[in-house]
């Protein structure tokens, strides 16, 4: 069996140290590492067969430079190549669109060529924010390579091993046994307490004996930068992580106090409501704003990623005796522009909500809340109150989804006036399937997520991706069985 990791920036540090593990078991699994960017792909020369490395831009430079056309050979595609390049978080979109489609195409063959060489059984991706990534992931779905996509549950602090980046869940989903039951019932006693973080990790370990991680000095780091981006052609993927991401990083304090004082001299002044103790209407749809850009909406969602396009959607289609209130996300202190707050001012029936605000209290006074793809949606499911999601992800099928303009009038009157929550019974048995098929891990950036190169959460993950393919090939034996 092959198993491969998309070593996107640091998280390449966590697969490192992953393969390492698994070798000293000495199983007969071959392993391998596709790197974006070159920044650790010489840690693996001595891990990895040297076959099994790939670097996108080692020749990158000379493959676009043949690119004459961009036909694509998606046979199976989950997304079109324009979806994958706008699901980017980065400045990928900010080039000439002819370019955009040559540096994909060139992407492609590249990755598609070592695919073919290689034939991998599955390919582990961390959450993708980026071209290179995505089309990487549709090649899995084109040359029947087996993706295996790991994101967070975010409150049930557990990961899933998902086969989409719109975070389906795994196939053997449904199920549950008595400690899922357990787990589900203690969650929601905890949440109803407040005890519970809208992104936690659950570690079922004390062992804290942390692999360490050396980060090269800033001058070093930007160096090594410039000779990949300007000499092998990293330049051509226009994403964060180069120079100015490293100085903004250490600049941040800085920044943050910065936009602080913007926030709090200008753009608090747009706001109708700010503090606890303003009125609130009646009868209001609350919408929470969500961070972007951010893999959360990017990657899901990308036409609502212009996250007016909902709240214009839920304003032209709500009661006339209706508000609707946009809640600022607390990440975007003093970053959007006040050209958006203005503009969203200028519309009747919206009224613009402070971040400091409770969010508690008004979902438990709102009639309805929105989000594109954000937790607030998973929280009203708990609180009892109806949400309406606008792109997908692992827990839209316990709230409402949008999927269609014409009737869209019609089925909000019917989710905010014929609403009924479930029962605590079907919510211990939603919340038991979602524990049944996650598990208890972190995969992250170890720079910011130090608790990531613990030693025991590297065997915890590989522990847990092995099982995900037992249970991936139990199921599929068990479809194919004649009585199944």
């Amino acid at each position: 069996m092959k198993i491969f990791f998309y070593a996107f920036t640091n998280i390449a540090l966590f697969f490192n140290e992953a393969i390492k593990e698994a070798q000293l078991k000495k199983e007969h699994i071959e392993w391998g590492l596709i790197f974006p960017k070159a920044v650790y792909k010489k840690s693996a020369d001595k891990i990895v067969k040297k076959e099994n490395i790939l670097y996108l831009y080692e020749n990158f430079n000379k493959i676009y430079k043949k690119i004459d056309n961009f036909d694509f050979g998606f046979k199976i595609e989950e997304n079109s190549i324009y979806k994958i390049i706008q699901s980017s978080k980065n400045n990928f979109t900010s080039m000439d669109s002819k370019k955009q489609l040559k540096i994909a195409k060139t992407t492609y063959i590249i990755y598609k060529d070592f695919l073919l060489k290689n034939r991998p059984d599955y390919i582990v991706f961390p959450i993708l924010e980026t071209v290179d990534g995505f089309i990487l992931m549709n090649l899995c779905y084109e040359l029947g390579i087996k993706p295996i996509y790991c994101f967070h549950t975010r409150v049930f602090g557990k990961q899933i091993f998902g086969t989409t980046v719109y975070q389906d869940l795994p196939v053997y989903y449904g199920g549950f046994e008595e400690k899922d039951v357990i787990e589900a019932k203690k969650f929601l006693d905890d949440f109803y307490q407040g005890n519970v973080a809208a992104f936690s990790t659950v570690r079922d370990w004390t062992n804290t004996d942390t692999v360490k991680i050396k980060k090269e000095k800033f001058l070093k780091r930007t160096i090594k930068s410039l000779f990949h981006r300007f000499v092998k052609g990293e330049n051509k993927c226009l994403d964060d992580y180069f120079l100015l991401f490293q100085i903004k990083n250490n600049l941040s304090p800085f920044i943050s106090k910065y936009r602080k004082m913007i926030y709090n001299s200008y753009h608090k002044n747009l706001f109708h409501i700010k503090t606890d103790q303003d009125t609130l209407p009646e009868n209001f749809i609350l919408y929470a704003l969500q961070k972007t850009p951010e893999a959360s909406i990017n990657t899901l969602e990308p036409y609502f990623v212009k996250q007016e396009r909902a709240i214009d959607l839920l304003l032209l289609n709500m009661p006339s005796n209706f508000y609707l209130l946009v809640k600022e996300h607390y990440v975007m202190e003093g970053i959007r522009p006040a050209s958006f707050y203005k503009k969203m001012r200028s519309k009747p029936g919206v009224l613009l909500v402070d971040h400091n605000v409770s969010t508690d209290k008004l979902v438990k006074k709102a009639k309805l809340v929105c989000s594109v793809t954000g937790t607030i949606g998973l929280e009203s499911y708990l609180a009892n109150k109806p949400c309406l999601l606008f792109g997908k992800n692992f827990f839209n099928r316990l709230c409402y989804f949008f999927s269609d303009f014409s009737n869209f009038k019609t089925d909000l009157y019917k989710i905010i006036f014929e609403y009924k929550p479930h029962s605590l019974e079907k919510k211990i048995e939603e919340i038991a399937k979602i524990y049944n098929v996650s598990y208890s891990y972190t995969i992250n950036d170890p720079f910011f997520v130090p608790h990531v190169m613990e030693k025991e959460n590297v065997k915890h993950f590989l522990k847990y991706i092995k099982e995900h393919i037992k249970r991936l090939e139990t199921y599929e034996k068990e479809k194919k069985a004649p009585n199944a």
